[in-house]
């Protein structure tokens, strides 16, 4: 990573970014890492002015929003990667991951339920802190620094939590959708 940032940034026109890059799964394949880091340095010198203020790469058809509009393009990441997001609106260094899957009946449910109950453990003290009609909610926030980011399974609507907050959200940054999530009584 550090080599394709370094490459990338010797052109002085180089827009400032910052990139995350998941890398496709490399078992039993033997791969050059100057190759790998010259051809991310040029993935993201073509395609960083359509950072607005990010771009999420992957083979196949994506999404791309260019001045307010969203097109469909098709794309072919070089060899070795599963997925490049390039954001515009930080210039922190360049970062990688491999690639991991999630099931969303059990993995997705399980760190929802996680996330609140660690949060729900809060709730009395938020309440002691505000006036006695005060409502609280809690938002579960899911941004696009997951290169994969998490859709929302359309099950989800019908999950239900123990919680003792009034209201909990799940909203994914990415897909731009959010869900209630139901309360388990």
């Amino acid at each position: 990573m550090e080599k394709a940032q370094l490459a990338y940034y010797k052109n002085p026109q180089a827009r400032p970014v910052e990139v995350h890059v998941y890398f496709a799964d490399a078992r039993g394949k033997k791969q050059d890492r100057d190759a790998m880091a010259g051809a991310l340095a040029g993935l993201v010198a073509e395609n960083a002015h359509r950072a607005n203020p990010f771009v999420y790469l992957k083979t196949g058809w994506v999404e791309v929003k260019l001045e307010n509009e969203l097109t469909r393009e098709w794309y072919e990441l070089p060899d070795g990667f599963s997925s490049v997001t390039i954001n515009s609106l930080s210039t922190e260094d360049w970062w990688s991951g491999e690639v991991g899957g999630y099931n969303v009946l059990t993995d997705t449910r399980s760190q929802l339920a996680k996330q609140i109950r660690s949060k729900d453990k809060l709730v009395p003290t938020y309440r002691a802190n505000l006036g006695d009609k005060a409502r609280v909610w809690l938002l579960l926030y899911r941004g696009v620094t997951v290169a994969r980011s998490m859709v929302i399974p359309a099950c989800a609507k019908e999950w239900r939590f123990p919680f003792t907050f009034d209201r909990v959200f799940w909203f994914v940054s990415l897909e731009n959708e959010f869900v209630e999530i139901q309360l388990k009584l």
